[in-house]
């Protein structure tokens, strides 16, 4: 039978659609669905503000790493000439905490990352949703552009939001060297890059689509309630799907089924 999407709540209370599950006839099945939706929502830090203010706190001494200004950022590519390397990251969520560690900590990345500008986000607020464009409800992700915009390609794994302990970089490595080598040739293969290019959108900014709207500042609020003051990416998608269904409108596959894992079709790569 055709996969049903299934909804529910996760341990943060926010609403969630699985795909891929069929029919379910079994109560034991069913309890066994209950219990993986409570039990698969990203583990988060006990103190979220101080984690949150430790990454600050660590991440102003980097030579590398531009801290949470994706404009200075691009600016920063465009006068060099080198890609722009943006990593996103969810602070309080342990997913991918291992990735992102080795990644900031990995000497055999150096000489890569030190081809990029290297920008660190933390918070969705004011991301210009028409070149962001990624699996949202991933705690890490990183994006590579070239200074005038131009998406060479997007990283994201299911697999290291599984298993924090999963530090493997081989992958990593790869997007880097494959982002560089698209760089040198770039913009002779323009017209190759169409398809990795951002879709239209009706927001440019999470804060203007209506359930976010005068809830959110595009700065977090570094002087107060910080982690309150944050756009969580996995919000954006959330938000998109409520705006649907308050309009009773028919739900776009691709809000149910955003850049699925591979083992959501069935195989592993």
């Amino acid at each position: 039978r055709p996969a049903l999407p299934v909804r529910g709540l996760d341990g943060t209370g926010r609403l969630c659609e699985f795909a891929g599950v069929h029919s379910i006839r079994s109560p034991l099945a069913l309890a066994a669905l209950y219990l993986a939706l409570s039990q698969g929502s990203a583990e988060t830090v006990k103190d979220r503000a101080a984690g949150v203010r430790s990454d600050y706190a660590v991440m102003q001494s980097s030579l590398r790493w531009i801290y949470n200004d994706i404009d200075r950022a691009f600016a920063q590519a465009r006068k060099t000439g080198k890609p722009l390397l943006v990593a996103l990251r969810c602070i309080p969520c342990k997913s991918c905490m291992g990735l992102d560690v080795s990644i900031l900590n990995s000497p055999d990345l150096n000489p890569l990352l030190d081809q990029f500008v290297c920008v660190r986000i933390i918070n969705a607020n004011a991301l210009d949703l028409s070149k962001f464009q990624f699996d949202y409800d991933l705690s890490f992700s990183t994006l590579f552009f070239n200074g005038d915009g131009s998406v060479f390609g997007r990283f994201g794994s299911w697999q290291h939001q599984r298993d924090s302990n999963d530090t493997s970089l081989d992958s990593y490595k790869a997007a880097l060297e494959t982002a560089l080598q698209i760089h040198k040739s770039y913009p002779a293969n323009r017209s190759q890059l169409a398809s990795r290019q951002g879709s239209p959108v009706r927001y440019q900014s999470p804060i203007e689509i209506p359930t976010l709207a005068g809830k959110y500042s595009r700065d977090l609020d570094w002087k107060g309630r910080v982690v309150d003051s944050c756009v969580h990416c996995h919000q954006i998608g959330d938000a998109l799907r409520e705006e649907h269904r308050a309009r009773s409108n028919r739900m776009p596959l691709d809000l149910i089924y955003p850049m699925p894992g591979t083992a959501v079709a069935g195989f592993d790569l």
